[in-house]
């Protein structure tokens, strides 16, 4: 049988992938300061296709799959951020970009954060969408255990990660969202691998921030959608009160896939917090 060839469309998403493993696939088009793109737990690169049609003609934009995500590889053990942090600098090298504007949304927030933890010299800027300081800088170790033991319960009582997205998707948009934004969005979370989720869920529900906020004198912006139901406007307030050389905007009309749902606002107020980095 004739193998069907692939259209033009198909050929322009395949990924580039690092070397070493687990390979991480990415996306990467344009000429200039680099931006990188880090989704969240219920997503892939692709969330990030209208911010990288829109800075593509004047940036060198990266789009990445996260490890287990997407089309990157799978991988033995637990997740960790010094893993993921690891892999957004292999993603770097690979396009032999130095320093990059790092913009991550919810869970990619938390990574965007720990890179520069890691890694500062490589940071020009940092944008921190709908995301935290993280669950375990609040709440008791009987909270946490709890949270993890909800979320775990359906899959491991035999739900699918369709239905799974089924249920939740609905929460990360505000209630106006249009109906073809929630079936790419529930589309997206139910491709996300059962133990990929699971593992996820343990990595961020035990993330606790980067132990040096005071010292984060990048520019930061920080936004949040007026109607994130997942990681709310009170969590970014406080985010933002913990970095010196943060900007705090919330954006309205927007749940927690505010990048998504609200494009145009997203652009341009992360557009403006570039150019006024020059």
């Amino acid at each position: 049988m004739m193998r069907k060839s692939m259209s033009s469309a198909e050929l322009a998403r395949m990924p580039s992938f690092t070397t070493g493993r687990p390979r991480i696939a990415y996306e990467a088009e344009g000429h200039g300061a680099a931006i990188i793109f880090i989704h969240g737990i219920g997503g892939d690169r692709s969330n990030w296709d209208r911010q990288m049609a829109h800075f593509g003609d004047r940036y060198r934009v990266i789009s990445l799959d996260v490890r287990g995500y997407g089309e990157s590889d799978n991988f033995d053990g637990s997740l960790t951020f010094d893993a993921m942090a690891a892999d957004v600098a292999a993603v770097l090298d690979a396009e032999n970009v130095d320093r990059a504007h790092l913009v991550g949304l919810s869970m990619g927030g938390m990574i965007a954060q720990w890179f520069w933890h890691r890694h500062p010299e490589r940071v020009t800027s940092l944008t921190l969408a709908d995301s935290t300081v993280g669950p375990a800088a609040s709440l008791t170790e009987e909270q946490l255990d709890a949270f993890l033991e909800s979320r775990r319960a359906p899959l491991l009582a035999g739900a699918t990660m369709a239905e799974i997205a089924e249920r939740n998707t609905p929460s990360l948009l505000s209630e106006d969202a249009a109906p073809e934004l929630l079936v790419e969005a529930r589309a997206s979370f139910a491709g996300v691998p059962a133990t990929t989720y699971l593992r996820s869920l343990e990595c961020v529900t035990r993330f606790a921030g980067v132990p040096d906020f005071g010292a984060m004198t990048v520019p930061v912006l920080v936004m949040v959608g007026e109607s994130d139901r997942s990681l709310p406007v009170p969590l970014s307030r406080e985010l933002a009160a913990k970095i010196p050389s943060a900007e705090l905007h919330i954006i309205e009309g927007a749940g927690h896939l505010s990048n998504m749902e609200t494009p145009g606002r997203f652009n341009r107020l992360l557009e403006d917090f570039l150019a006024a980095q020059g």
